[in-house]
């Protein structure tokens, strides 16, 4: 069950990926967050999925990654000063981290290609 979750997960990241940001987390982030249920669970059945820096991390840190992007509210309205992307951007490098000590070298293409997906959105907020 938890690897038929993955390869979900993995068609639908794919899939929606260019999608704009607030339909993709309306439609994403629910179906992680029961997939990360659901699969911790029950047993694994996706190689690399038991060891650190596994599909699974990718996953969380995908999820995580799209709670952080969003911009945070200030009256209403997304915080885009100075002051909260400095802090912002500084947090980048958390995240950064998390996703070296990922190596997808071994996985299926399809779930390299997704490493290689969230690689570049956190290169997109550093370009900002």
């Amino acid at each position: 069950m938890r690897a038929r979750s993955a390869e979900a997960f993995a068609h639908h990241f794919r899939r929606n990926i260019f999608m704009p940001l607030s339909i993709s987390l309306r439609l994403l982030l629910p179906r992680v967050f029961m997939a990360t249920m659901i699969g911790g669970a029950m047993g694994s059945g996706v190689a690399n999925d038991n060891a650190s820096g596994g599909y699974d991390d990718l996953v969380k840190l995908f999820a995580d990654w799209r709670a952080f992007e969003q911009p945070p509210l200030r009256d209403g309205a997304p915080d885009y000063t100075a002051e909260t992307f400095a802090r912002r951007h500084k947090e980048l490098r958390a995240y950064r981290d998390r996703l070296a000590a990922i190596k997808p070298d071994r996985w299926p293409v399809a779930q390299q290609a997704d490493y290689h997906v969230l690689r570049a959105e956190m290169n997109g907020f550093d370009f900002y």
